[in-house]
């Protein structure tokens, strides 16, 4: 399988997305603890961005960083979900080489996995349901394209 390593990692990004944003209320989709930090909608724009990015570096096209407006909490989460999905199936046809492996885990796979962190923290904050505890090393991850 070409880039293993990678689709699960992309595969993990998306399980713990999801965790992170299960059972959203209202008050967490635009909490703002004080000024300068992004909501949570704001971060998931902000991690599609990312992503957006790290495809186009993928499949050869303009490496520019596209900043995009913030639409609705529900169509950033299916933009996130969907650029996932398309960077997969970038990954399961072209062998990426070792250097690069290591740019995309320790640049923008390391960063959204933050930004995840933060989204769940933030869900915490906004006095929404926190994330119940879960051995994630034994969670069931599968690729998200075949």
């Amino acid at each position: 399988m070409k880039n293993g390593y990678l689709r699960h990692t992309l595969a993990t990004i998306d399980y713990r997305f999801k965790k992170s944003i299960n059972n959203a209320g209202e008050d967490f989709v635009h909490f703002k603890p004080e000024m300068g930090v992004r909501t949570p909608v704001e971060l998931i724009c902000h991690m599609h961005e990312e992503m957006c990015f790290t495809r186009n570096v993928l499949s050869g096209e303009n490496p520019e960083f596209v900043k995009y407006p913030v639409e609705g909490f529900e169509k950033e989460i299916y933009k996130f979900t969907e650029i996932l999905v398309e960077i997969d199936n970038i990954l399961s046809k072209k062998k990426i080489d070792t250097n690069f492996t290591n740019r995309l885990l320790q640049g923008p796979f390391s960063d959204v996995l933050t930004h995840i962190g933060q989204l769940a923290m933030l869900k915490r904050f906004s006095g929404d349901t926190p994330l119940p505890a879960e051995d994630f090393s034994s969670a069931k991850i599968s690729f998200l394209t075949m």
